[in-house]
C-alpha cells in the first residue's frame, strides 16, 4: 500500500489503493481501516475506504462510521453497495446508519439505495418499508424513499404497488 500510494499516474494509483485495499479487507480488516484511517492523503483515504465497500468480511457498521468520517458517502458506487447490502442483511442497524447523515442528496442517495436493498431482502414486506419512509427527517429523504419503493415494488407486481399507493397518507401518495 505504501508503495502504491508513491505512484505518479493518478489513474493507476487509484486502482492500485482501490484493490489493495480490498483484498486487505478481506484478509484482515482491523489492520486495513486502522492503516486507511491513518493515511493523510484524503483522496487515497477515500478511495481506499470506497473499494473497502466491496469486502464481503469488512463488519458494516465499522466501514460507515469510517466513511462517514473520511470518505464520500452517498454519491459514490461503491458506499451504495455497501449500503444496500447492509440493508439485506440487517435493516435496523442500517437504516440507523442512515439516518445518521446530514439532510441533502447524500442522505436522499443512501436512502433510496438502503430501500431499494431493504426491498431485495427475503421476506420483507413493502408496507414495513413504507412505514419506515415515515421515520425519516425530511420530506425529500421520504419522497425518496417512497419513488424508490414504488420504482421496485411496480416491476415486481404492478397491482400490489396500486393496492399500496391506494393505502398512503396524501403526500406520499403524490411521489407514489
Amino acid at each position: 500500500m505504501n508503495t502504491a500510494l508513491t505512484l505518479e499516474d493518478d489513474e493507476l494509483k487509484s486502482a492500485a489503493i482501490g484493490e489493495i485495499a480490498r483484498n486487505w479487507a478481506e484478509a484482515d480488516f482491523p489492520a486495513a481501516l486502522a492503516f486507511v484511517n491513518a493515511l493523510g492523503d484524503p483522496a487515497g483515504r477515500a478511495t481506499a475506504l470506497a473499494a473497502m465497500a466491496y469486502s464481503s468480511r469488512a463488519p458494516k457498521p465499522a466501514l460507515f462510521s469510517a466513511l462517514l468520517e473520511f470518505g464520500p458517502v452517498g454519491d459514490q458506487s461503491q458506499t451504495h453497495h455497501l449500503i444496500r447490502e447492509w440493508a439485506k442483511e440487517d435493516p435496523t442497524a442500517a437504516a440507523e446508519a442512515v439516518q445518521q447523515l446530514p439532510p441533502g442528496p447524500a442522505l436522499e442517495q443512501a436512502v433510496s439505495e438502503f430501500t431499494r436493498g431493504w426491498l431485495s431482502a427475503e421476506n420483507t414486506r413493502s408496507e414495513d418499508v413504507i412505514a419506515w419512509t415515515s421515520s425519516l427527517p425530511t420530506a425529500t429523504a421520504r419522497a425518496a424513499a417512497a419513488r424508490t419503493v414504488f420504482d421496485e415494488l411496480g416491476r415486481k407486481d404492478g397491482s400490489a404497488a396500486a393496492r399500496l399507493i391506494a393505502t398512503l397518507a396524501p403526500a406520499l401518495r403524490n411521489e407514489a
